[in-house]
């Protein structure tokens, strides 16, 4: 489907840009957590797993 209409295409480009800001927030807190983990780990504070 092909969007003619101005005003929904505008609302549609203004819900990508605050759909696309999130999922940028969302892939840095990852990043974040993935770096403490790993930090985690390396230091020895890790719990084990391992079964």
């Amino acid at each position: 489907m092909i969007e003619t209409d101005l005003s929904h295409k505008f609302q549609y480009e203004q819900q990508f840009q605050a759909e696309e800001l999130t999922l940028r927030e969302l892939g840095e807190k990852l990043d974040a957590i993935e770096q403490q983990l790993q930090v985690a780990e390396n230091s020895g504070l890790a719990a084990d797993t391992t079964i």
